[in-house]
């Protein structure tokens, strides 16, 4: 409360004109990404699954700024190719806003009201998907205050509005009963869904940084299910060091509590280390990364990790094979740089169950294969990602990117036993 009066007493503070700075940048982003999967439901034998679809995303972008006050707007058009109503006339309407939002400067510190993107600690829990042609924004307030060696930020985003629901009736065609004759609705308030975020950094040295931070997720009542009355809380760690010989290391570590459905409690967790070593042109890293599934879908407890809006190509692989819950993912990277413009890079993932009698969850959140409660072979399989970048100006990029599953274990006997893989190619022209 004290940093956020001191915010807005030096947000409103007499400006000096000497100092005034105005400017207005326009800027664009278009994403094309075609992509081929070969064999997605891990059968051989049925070809016609084979699948080719063309992404594409373009973004217009205004940013404004004057005397202590930003305002941006991104509008942006995304279609897949083909899926047009008609294929040559332009009668759909796809253009949306991205972001738009008005922010107020103070003294190191901003306050932020509208649709905006929010990427925290690297897109691990919040991101905005940078490879998607559709990206990912919030609408809601957000508050900084940043000081020498302590960043302290909050922010409260909506998800789904506050709605009221009436409950129905429906005859039982067994009897011959009019039950709903007499029938007077109940109507149900929901105060939909939003989720709160309390962020900070300590920066120790510049060495090392400790980073807690806490999410509130809350899941009110909907038409389909006007008892849902769901609260997860999600306090979390990162610890962050860097080493002058090109050494980092991190550690996240996250505990999540609260209340999955009425009598029945959320129990969770996720644990995650990362090494990464540069020497020259090139980068090496080994990950740990685990988190908590539900066995038992009877029991008065869930166990799946809630993964919020977190990056997935980055720390799952580039196929879209797993997800976010009920996950054990042991990956080593290497990447080469021969020159600004080249990049070369090799990733290895080996994935396992991290509760054997659990669901496999692909990157979307949908299941893969359902839980077995007599399942004890946790192995999933592995997967082999080869992705060449090229940079041939400032603000254009070409990635090409191939993906390799090789299911084993139960994944073998939830998925399919052959070999699945996906070819993409994105190009982005920005400014």
């Amino acid at each position: 409360m004290f940093s956020f009066l001191l915010f807005l007493s030096s947000a409103f503070a007499e400006n000096d004109p000497q100092k005034s700075q105005q400017s207005l940048d326009f800027g664009y982003r278009i994403n094309l990404i075609p992509m081929f999967k070969s064999n997605p439901d891990f059968n051989a034998e049925t070809s016609q699954d084979n699948l080719l679809t063309i992404k594409q995303g373009v973004q217009f972008n205004i940013h404004g700024k004057w005397d202590g006050l930003q305002i941006k707007s991104s509008f942006q058009d995304v279609r897949l190719w083909g899926t047009e109503s008609s294929p040559v006339f332009t009668r759909d309407s796809y253009v949306a806003l991205h972001e738009g939002y008005a922010q107020i400067d103070g003294q190191n510190s901003w306050l932020r009201l509208g649709r905006q993107e929010y990427v925290l600690n690297d897109g691990l829990i919040l991101s905005a998907k940078p490879w998607s042609v559709n990206r990912i924004a919030f609408n809601g307030a957000r508050f900084q205050q940043r000081g020498e060696r302590l960043l302290l930020e909050g922010g409260v985003f909506t998800l789904k509005n506050f709605a009221y629901y009436a409950s129905t009736c429906t005859d039982d065609p067994a009897t011959a009963e009019n039950e709903c004759e007499t029938f007077a609705p109940e109507y149900t308030n929901s105060l939909g869904d939003y989720f709160v975020v309390l962020n900070s950094e300590i920066n120790v040295n510049p060495k090392l940084q400790i980073k807690p931070y806490l999410l509130i997720l809350r899941q009110g009542a909907i038409e389909t299910d006007q008892t849902r009355d769901r609260t997860v809380y999600s306090p979390f760690l990162r610890v962050q060091t860097k080493t002058e010989n090109g050494v980092n290391f991190n550690i996240d570590a996250a505990y999540q509590f609260g209340q999955a459905a009425e009598g029945i409690s959320h129990s969770a967790w996720m644990a995650k280390a990362f090494l990464q070593y540069k020497f020259d042109i090139y980068q090496a890293s080994l990950v740990y990364d685990e988190r908590s599934g539900d066995g038992d879908a009877s029991d008065d407890t869930v166990g799946d990790f809630e993964g919020f809006f977190g990056m997935g190509h980055r720390y799952r692989g580039i196929g879209d094979f797993v997800g976010f819950s009920n996950i054990r993912d042991i990956s080593a990277a290497f990447r080469a740089s021969p020159n600004r413009k080249l990049n070369i890079s090799v990733q290895y993932h080996y994935f396992q169950l991290s509760n054997p009698q659990g669901n496999w969850y692909l990157i979307n959140g949908t299941t893969r294969g359902t839980a077995n409660p007599d399942n004890d072979d946790a192995n999933l399989g592995q997967e082999i990602d080869l992705s060449f970048t090229i940079r041939p100006r400032k603000g254009m990029r070409f990635q090409f990117t191939h993906a390799t599953f090789m299911p084993m274990g139960v994944g073998q006997e939830k998925g399919g036993d052959d070999i699945s893989s996906a070819t993409y190619m994105w190009m982005v022209v920005e400014k």
